[in-house]
C-alpha cells in the first residue's frame, strides 16, 4: 500500500500529464488562432501549406521549455508577477526553439515572423490563465504544504512564532514539533510549554506522524543537536516522499524574509556569494542603464516641475544633500526633492520621519505618497552610486548604529542601494529599531535570491505602489 505522502506524488504526476496534455490542446488552439490574427484570410491556404509541420511542432516546443522552466511544478510562483514573467520566458525560448528547428525546411521564414510574435504573446496569457485556474480546481492534497520541525522547539520559539503568525502562503501550514527520543514524556510537554505549536512525537515515531498527520515538508531546527536520531528520522521522512530542508530556508520561501535574528554564522556566510552571481556581475548593471536612459527624459520633466513647485510653494532650495551608505559601505552624495521645512534636523540631529511628522510640508506629503521625490536618484544610478532595485541606502550615522546592534546587518552593503527594493515595497518606512530590523529581514532576502525576475516584480510593484499613493507616511 502507498504511503500518504507518495500518493500526493503519484497524484502530482497525473495532474502534471493532465496539464501537459491541455497545453498541448490549448497551444495547437493558440496556433490556429494566430494564424486567423497574423495573416490575411486569402493567404491561409499557403500559410498552412507553408507551416503546417511547424504548428504541430510549436505547442510541442512550449510544452518543452515550460517543463525546463519548471511550469509544472506545485508552488505559489505560478500565481501573479513572477508567474506570468516565468510563463514568458518559457514561451519565448520555446519559440525560439521552433524557430530553429522550422529553419531547416520552412522555406518562408520572413513571412512567419508576425506569426510567431503573436502566438508567443497569446501563448503567454492563456498559459497563465491555464495554471492560475488549475490551483483552483486541483485537490488540495497536490498543492499543500504541511511543516514539521524536527528539533527542540524551545531554542526555535521565536522563529517558529513568526511563521506561526504570519500570513503564510495557501495551502502552506505548520503542524508541529517532533523532538529528541528521551523516554520521558514529562519533558517532552515541557518542550511544548510557551510555543505556538505542539510536539507532535518523537524522532522514532516519525513514519507514523508521516501517515497520520500527511506531512509533505520536514524543517530541521538549526540548533537541534545533529544526533543519530534526528538524522534517521530526516532520512525516513525523505524516503516516504517528503521535502527535507532547513528551517530558515522553509522561513525565507514561506513569508519571503530572512531570519535574521536567528541565522548561523554558515547562512550569513552564505550571502557572500552574491559577490559572484552571474546577473548581479554582468546583467544588473547593464539592465539599470538602459531603464534609466529610456524613463530619463520624462524623469527629468517631472523633476522639473515639481522642482519648481516646492520652491514656489515651499522656501529654501528644491533640492535636498544628504551623504549615505552605499556598496561596500562607500559614501555618496544622496539627492532628492526636498520634502521637508529647511534645517529640519537643526535642533533634534539624525532621527527618523514618523507618521503625520509636522517637518513634511503640504507638496512634500504629495510628492512622498507619489514617490516623485525619489526620482533625481536616477542620476545616481547613471553614476553607478545606486541600482534600480536594492536594499535603501542609509545614513553614515545610522549604518554604524546598526551595524552594533543588528546581526547581519553589514550584508544589505554587498549590493548596490536601490531606488526601491523588496523591503520597500513590502514595509513601511523606518520609525523605530524595530522597522530597521523587518526591513533588514526583506533586504537579506533580496540580497539572498536576487535575480531578474525579482527586480521586474519589485519595479512593477513599486509603479502600483506609485498609482495606489501608498508612499511613506
Amino acid at each position: 500500500m502507498a504511503l500518504p505522502t507518495l500518493r500526493v506524488r503519484q497524484e502530482q504526476n497525473r495532474q502534471r500529464a493532465f496539464l501537459a496534455a491541455t497545453d498541448l490542446i490549448t497551444g495547437a488552439g493558440v496556433v490556429l488562432l494566430s494564424v486567423v490574427g497574423a495573416f490575411e484570410p486569402r493567404t491561409w491556404p499557403l500559410v498552412v501549406e507553408e507551416g503546417s509541420s511547424l504548428f504541430f511542432l510549436l505547442p510541442l516546443c512550449w510544452v518543452m521549455s515550460l517543463f525546463w522552466h519548471g511550469q509544472y511544478e506545485f508552488d505559489q510562483r505560478w500565481l501573479g508577477l513572477p508567474g506570468l514573467y516565468r510563463n514568458a520566458r518559457a514561451v519565448f525560448m520555446g519559440t525560439l526553439l521552433a524557430i530553429a528547428l522550422g529553419y531547416f525546411w520552412i522555406q518562408d521564414m520572413e513571412m512567419m515572423r508576425r506569426f510567431f510574435l503573436v502566438a508567443a504573446c497569446i501563448a503567454s496569457v492563456v498559459f497563465s490563465l491555464e495554471r492560475m485556474l488549475a490551483v483552483k480546481v486541483f485537490p488540495r492534497q497536490v498543492l499543500s504544504r504541511r511543516y514539521v520541525v524536527l528539533g527542540k522547539p524551545r531554542a526555535e520559539s521565536e522563529l517558529v512564532s513568526a511563521l506561526t503568525q504570519d500570513r503564510l502562503p495557501r495551502y502552506s501550514e505548520m503542524l508541529g514539533f517532533v523532538v529528541e527520543n528521551n523516554g520521558k514524556e514529562s519533558e517532552q510537554a515541557e518542550a511544548a510549554d510557551g510555543n505556538p505549536l505542539p510536539v507532535l512525537g518523537t524522532y522514532d515515531q516519525m513514519p507514523e506522524l508521516m501517515v497520520e498527520r500527511q506531512v509533505s515538508n520536514v524543517a530541521i531546527s538549526p540548533d537541534a543537536p545533529r544526533t543519530a536520531g534526528l538524522a534517521h528520522a530526516a532520512a525516513r521522512a525523505e524516503a516516504m516522499g517528503a521535502t527535507v530542508e532547513r528551517l530558515e530556508t522553509a522561513y525565507e520561501s514561506l513569508t519571503g524574509r530572512a531570519p535574521v535574528l536567528l541565522a548561523g554564522a554558515d547562512w550569513g556566510e552564505s550571502l557572500e556569494s552574491v559577490r559572484t552571481h552571474v546577473y548581479m556581475t554582468r546583467w544588473k548593471r547593464i539592465v539599470d542603464l538602459v531603464v534609466t536612459l529610456l524613463v530619463l527624459p520624462l524623469a527629468a520633466v517631472l523633476i522639473g516641475l515639481c522642482g519648481l513647485a516646492v520652491k514656489v510653494l515651499s522656501p529654501g532650495p528644491p533640492f535636498y544633500h544628504q551623504r549615505r551608505v552605499g556598496k561596500d559601505g562607500e559614501e555618496f552624495v544622496f539627492t532628492k526633492l526636498r520634502t521637508m521645512i529647511v534645517d529640519a534636523e537643526k535642533h533634534t540631529g539624525a532621527v527618523w520621519a514618523k507618521k503625520d511628522d509636522p517637518r513634511v510640508t503640504p507638496i512634500g506629503g504629495i510628492l512622498r505618497k507619489l514617490r516623485l521625490d525619489e526620482l533625481p536618484q536616477l542620476f545616481s544610478v547613471l553614476r553607478g552610486d545606486m541600482s534600480l532595485v536594492g536594499p535603501r541606502p542609509e545614513r553614515p550615522e545610522f549604518v554604524s548604529r546598526f551595524m552594533e546592534e543588528i546581526p547581519f546587518y553589514e550584508k544589505r552593503l554587498l549590493v548596490r542601494p536601490g531606488i526601491t527594493g523588496w523591503a520597500q515595497v513590502n514595509h513601511r518606512y523606518d520609525q523605530d529599531i524595530d522597522d530597521v530590523v523587518e526591513k533588514l529581514r526583506y533586504d537579506l532576502y533580496y540580497v539572498r535570491h536576487v535575480n531578474f525576475t525579482l527586480d521586474l516584480q519589485i519595479l512593477l510593484r513599486t509603479f502600483w505602489v506609485m498609482i495606489g499613493r501608498k508612499g511613506s507616511q
